[in-house]
């Protein structure tokens, strides 16, 4: 907010902060904020190791996480240089979609997504003014519908 982060992910529970650094036994340059009372655990390299020779199906898993977690990451980045206002929004709202999950889901085939303008205009280095705009614009699409600390999205529609 005040112009000295920058967001690259929106962590849910139990999902792993400093994977990166964890994986290559670096320490990471970035850091982590939570939002609400949290309980960490920490992985050292013993425990690491021991997924990796001991538990067949971690690496796997392993490698789809990065692959997932750093695809996002770079459509945020690609986003933030080459794509339209439109196109930024739209990346912003996938990725809260992606991080709420299932939860998120509607019986009408919405998505409702607990996150403010603000924060859309943060994440997609946007003004909150154009976030408005093409909110206006997806709404009067019929692919958005605007509500206080949440929006409801079809994004099929």
């Amino acid at each position: 907010m005040d112009g000295q982060s920058s967001v690259l992910a929106q962590l849910p529970p139990g999902e792993l902060f400093g994977l990166a650094a964890f994986a290559t036994a670096r320490p990471s340059s970035y850091e982590a904020q939570a939002l609400r009372a949290s309980t960490l655990w920490v992985f050292g390299p013993e425990a690491y190791a021991l997924l990796m020779d001991e538990v067949p199906a971690f690496a796997r898993w392993l490698m789809a996480e990065f692959a997932r977690r750093f695809d996002g990451n770079l459509q945020l980045l690609q986003a933030a240089r080459h794509r339209s206002a439109l196109e930024r929004v739209g990346t912003v709202l996938q990725a809260a979609a992606h991080a709420q999950g299932d939860a998120a889901k509607t019986p009408d085939g919405a998505l409702r997504l607990a996150i403010t303008q603000a924060q859309i205009a943060e994440q997609a280095g946007l003004s909150r003014q154009t976030v408005s705009a093409v909110l206006a614009q997806l709404e009067q699409a019929g692919k958005v519908r605007r509500g206080y600390g949440a929006l409801w999205w079809w994004p099929k529609g």
